[in-house]
């Protein structure tokens, strides 16, 4: 049985779901945890073998982004959505409802853990309100597959259990459309970058932006663009690939190359619903994960390409760092990052966590 939801919010979210699924009609595909739709077996196939032996039955796990449409953490669900029931033979189906108008930030991993919700895709940094540990995907320098095998997704998913929610993967993001520092005025090195004052999301960023001897200001997305307008900002710190469908780029005229702050987009499902998925599909998909994160990763490259376009077109450029600029920002980057882990978790989970999320 479902946990019952607990606040009226959430509650209008699932009506509205309801209301979505309803007015687009039952298909043969079965929620996990509901008997699955029957199948026809007695049809055979063109080689004359019966089309099922029962084992074919579709799951369809239901799920949403929290940014909304047209951002590319919204996107890429689509590719991901192909891409599962493709791995598995179209036996596993992940259905996009919407992005965040259904459930946007932290509300839409609390919606999964209370069961209101199948799957999220988000941040890590909207778990590690409810589970701390989660901020070690924000800091490892590590892909998915590095981090499976080093049994850092295993180490996590088992406390995660503790709130009825599950890791499948983190998308690699690392080295591609991680975070960077985006100024109006063009620099060269990051002593250029002193004095400057840099919106930042708030958390580990500020203390990186700090120590490059800027003013880090807390702001909201909706607010970098007037605090440019205004000669409030000087500048942001975002996705790589944030800026071009926004118009930052008729103030910011510079990006520098060098990623800081990981976001950690990743895809969180319900723990007991994803046990109720047959333990084939599972290891089908898991197989799969490297092909899933591939195909998301090259509209994230695409994404960024075009904002880098956007802002050459704009007369502005990248950014290359030298060497040493560049291990001095990492390390920043590394520092504060495991610093916030430290912060937020006990000695002995954070050596645990700094161990298997650190190649």
């Amino acid at each position: 049985m479902r946990k019952t939801l607990r606040t009226l919010s959430l509650a209008l979210a699932c009506m509205l779901v309801l209301t979505l699924l309803c007015a687009c009609g039952q298909n043969s595909s079965s929620r996990p945890g509901s008997t699955p739709a029957p199948t026809d077996i007695s049809a055979p196939d063109s080689a004359g073998n019966n089309a099922s032996d029962g084992g074919d039955e579709v799951y369809t796990i239901d799920m949403v982004s929290t940014f909304p449409a047209g951002n590319v953490n919204y996107e890429v669900c689509k590719i991901l959505c192909e891409k599962v029931s493709e791995v598995t033979d179209g036996r596993l189906e992940f259905n996009l409802l919407g992005g965040s108008e259904i459930f946007a930030g932290s509300a839409g991993a609390e919606a999964v853990m209370n069961g209101a919700l199948d799957a999220v895709y988000t941040a890590a940094d909207y778990i590690c309100g409810f589970v701390p540990e989660a901020a070690a995907i924000c800091a490892t320098n590590m892909n998915s597959g590095e981090m499976i095998a080093s049994g850092g997704v295993e180490y996590l998913n088992n406390i995660l259990a503790n709130s009825g929610i599950h890791l499948l993967f983190v998308v690699d993001e690392v080295g591609i459309s991680g975070t960077k520092i985006f100024t109006k005025n063009e620099i060269s090195s990051l002593s250029d970058l002193a004095g400057m004052n840099i919106r930042t999301a708030g958390t580990v960023q500020v203390d990186i932006i700090s120590s490059l001897g800027c003013t880090a200001t807390p702001l909201g997305l909706a607010d970098v663009f007037p605090g440019l307008e205004q000669g409030l900002i000087d500048g942001y710190v975002g996705p790589a690939y944030l800026g071009r469908g926004e118009g930052y780029f008729e103030y910011v005229k510079c990006v520098i190359d060098t990623e800081i702050a990981r976001g950690g987009s990743s895809l969180y499902v319900n723990a007991e619903v994803w046990q109720s998925v047959p333990e084939d599909l599972r290891v089908m998909f898991e197989s799969g994960i490297g092909e899933i994160n591939s195909a998301m990763v090259e509209l994230y490259e695409e994404y960024v390409e075009n904002n880098e376009k956007a802002i050459d077109e704009a007369g502005g450029k990248v950014a290359v760092l030298s060497d040493e600029d560049r291990e001095t920002l990492l390390q920043a980057n590394a520092d504060y990052s495991w610093k916030s882990v430290e912060n937020m978790v006990d000695e002995e989970t954070y050596k645990t966590l700094r161990e298997l999320f650190t190649k």
